[in-house]
């Protein structure tokens, strides 16, 4: 799960985006610019989202990332259903957000909305309710440490093509090809490299900006010549 966080008055610079990408593509292909629509990232050829990523890697934006290991999580609550899994990436990636938000020079309420894409698998209202029991737990299994005082209003918005919600597709697809392992092994960490000047780096200028948990299973992912991306952040 990813996000990508900008202030609202950046908001065309951020979306022409996809009018910069369709015109090098294009214009490197044809010799003439050639109007088409950028689809969702997997079904959209390499090269568009190779030169997508970088693109977006110039922009005034931040992103945040969030996976789990599965199998370290085997016969753990975490695992029990698909809701408790996206809760639970749900509740890191609002932390990150707030930390942000937090963090970025005060132009403003510094307060940033939260706005989703629509899941088919998990109802709105249960999303929501969820948000809410993690703004108001002070300790227990809905405590986080997300900064609240920056976090504003929850809604949610159709993946529709180069829209918002088409970037944090864009974040998203990245991060899931560096780290899933297609044929033979193979990861492919190209496209997240270009936006790894994005990544939210925190006051020590780490970069909280991705959380990969279990720590634990980095080391082996590592044996396998896999994450190797993780050195350069």
């Amino acid at each position: 799960m990813s996000a990508v966080v900008f202030r609202r008055s950046n908001l065309k610079e951020v979306l022409d985006v996809f009018d910069e990408t369709k015109f090098l593509v294009n214009w490197h292909a044809t010799g003439r610019q050639v109007c088409r629509s950028i689809n969702k990232f997997s079904k959209t050829k390499p090269k568009t989202n190779f030169v997508l990523t970088r693109l977006l890697g110039r922009k005034p934006v931040r992103t945040a990332h969030i996976c789990f290991y599965k199998p370290e999580l085997e016969n753990t609550h975490i695992r029990q259903n698909h809701g408790n899994e996206y809760n639970y990436l749900l509740k890191f990636l609002i932390e990150r957000i707030s930390w942000i938000a937090r963090d970025a020079p005060t132009h403003g309420d510094g307060i940033c909305d939260l706005v989703m894409s629509t899941q088919q698998m998990y109802d709105t209202e249960d999303i929501l309710a969820y948000i809410d029991k993690l703004r108001r737990a002070t300790s227990g299994r809905y405590n986080t440490r997300a900064n609240w005082r920056h976090v504003g209003e929850v809604s949610e918005m159709p993946h529709l093509n180069e829209t918002e919600t088409h970037l944090a597709d864009i974040a998203a697809s990245a991060f899931h090809l560096a780290l899933e392992p297609k044929l033979y092994g193979m990861t492919d960490d190209r496209m997240f490299m270009n936006l790894r000047k994005t990544v939210y780096r925190g006051r020590n200028d780490a970069p909280h900006g991705v959380k990969i948990w279990p720590e634990s299973c980095k080391d082996p992912e590592r044996r396998h010549g896999r994450m190797r991306f993780i050195d350069s952040l």
